[in-house]
């Protein structure tokens, strides 16, 4: 309903006949009461609801990420490899940079009621975009190498310093690059490409 100063309100509204002796409807008598706040109250529930959702999907899709170069990395650590000291210190640090990322997905899991509240959180600091990319295209290159598909990067040679949160914008090209290799054939090619324009970073994935 419209009330009377003009705002919308939600009412609920009971309402009977009263017969007379003769069976007519003489008068009609019901309540009519203002639930405006109870269903704003069901409608932020329901929200709220939609977005633990919407994040819990988001994560499950997230924590596969790590895994595949977790694998392939225990993978190579029992192959010939393993008596290589260089390769196995190489090998091991992806799987403690896989694991680390694993980490803080779990601490998001455990902190589902933040994501009811529309409040993740961003840990900014000061990075080099290069070291996302790197990180990124780790736990995509399974699939790239399962497909035999090209990725060529094009980086800068020097640092290209932001301000953000690495984990998130990892997961967010991490995602983009995996999506490219999923949909360009076997042996395709992929490009990610890292430049400075003025004062911006412009990172791009091409398939």
């Amino acid at each position: 309903m419209l009330h009377a100063h003009g705002h919308r309100i939600w009412i609920d509204l009971h309402c009977e006949a009263v017969q007379d002796g003769d069976g007519n409807v003489a008068a009609l008598r019901g309540t009519i009461q203002d639930v405006t706040d109870r269903v704003n109250a069901e409608e932020a529930l329901r929200q709220a609801d939609q977005r633990k959702n919407e994040f819990l999907a988001m994560l499950a899709h997230e924590l596969r990420n790590p895994l595949a170069p977790i694998s392939t990395a225990a993978g190579l650590l029992k192959s010939v490899y393993a008596t290589d000291p260089g390769q196995v210190r190489r090998t091991s640090d992806i799987i403690a940079r896989q694991v680390e990322h694993m980490v803080h997905l779990v601490d998001d899991l455990l902190d589902v009621s933040r994501v009811t509240r529309g409040m993740i959180k961003l840990e900014c600091a000061r990075l080099d975009l290069r070291q996302v990319v790197t990180a990124a295209l780790e736990q995509v290159q399974p699939l790239i190498g399962m497909k035999r598909q090209h990725l060529r990067t094009e980086l800068p040679a020097t640092a290209v310093a932001v301000d953000g949160d690495a984990k998130r914008l990892i997961q967010v090209l991490a995602n983009l690059v995996n999506n490219a290799a999923k949909y360009t054939p076997e042996e395709g090619r992929l490009v990610v490409s890292l430049r400075v324009e003025g004062l911006e970073a412009v990172l791009s994935v091409q398939d």
